[in-house]
């Protein structure tokens, strides 16, 4: 398994790992690009479930688990750039001194990529 091999998958063994949690944040309604001049300023709940995120001393680290078949995992990596950046917003409300990390694994071809 190619997460389980990787220096990322070592950092995850020796961390306490948290799995499937979910979260609810506010966020402004013209950063998700719903954005009407009726709704300018209001804000709306995004809420999900992050995959896996642990605390590795001053930073927390967020890995996300995708399926999607692909020939260039850059192609993957944007697709889910956005919902990354909600997931560390939501790690930011809980854990403001900690840096973010964020990485996808691919099962496709085992591809992992820093975000």
């Amino acid at each position: 398994d190619a997460v389980r091999n990787s220096p990322l998958g070592e950092r995850m063994r020796k961390a306490r790992l948290h799995r499937e949690s979910p979260f609810m944040i506010d966020l402004p309604v013209s950063e998700l690009g719903l954005g009407s001049p009726a709704i300018e300023g209001e804000t709306a709940a995004v809420q999900g479930i992050i995959d896996c995120w642990f605390i590795e001393g001053d930073t927390a680290v967020i890995v996300d688990y995708k399926t999607d078949r692909y020939d260039d995992p850059s192609e993957v990596a944007e697709k889910y750039k956005k919902q990354l950046e909600y997931y560390s917003k939501a790690i930011k409300m809980k854990f403001s001194d900690k840096k973010i990390q964020k990485y996808l694994y691919l099962f496709h071809k085992g591809d992992i990529i820093e975000i």
